[in-house]
């Protein structure tokens, strides 16, 4: 019974310690260079695509976060407008270059994102 408890200690420590709570050390994961953004505030959940920063438009894929972000960090150096619906359409919402979210609830426009613009300004 003694080793049956401790075995079954060792996991609950084990996925913990793999599965813990993410947060601010996962807005450190974001890479120079890069759009990050995450399904939940607080830089936390799925972590979608790191996204290098070369200019262009891109339409978020389902897999990818389509209508689930709600928080981002923009470390491209460029600017990032995130728009309400596919093909760059909609209401729109900017990142300015260094700019981040944490809760992008705060500023309406959680879980709105389906395309993004990465451009120079």
């Amino acid at each position: 019974m003694r080793f049956r408890n401790a075995v079954i200690g060792i996991g609950v420590i084990s996925a913990f310690a793999f599965c813990g709570p993410t947060g601010p050390a996962a807005a450190a994961d974001c890479v120079d260079g890069s759009v990050c953004r995450w399904e939940d505030p607080g830089y936390s959940g799925s972590k979608y695509v790191d996204q290098p920063g070369n200019s262009g438009r891109y339409d978020i894929a389902w897999r990818n976060g389509d209508n689930e972000i709600s928080s981002i960090i923009n470390k491209t150096g460029k600017c990032v407008k995130l728009y309400a619906d596919d093909n760059w359409v909609g209401t729109s919402y900017l990142i300015e270059k260094g700019g981040s979210r944490s809760g992008l609830e705060r500023n309406g426009f959680d879980n709105d994102a389906e395309s993004y613009e990465i451009y120079r300004c």
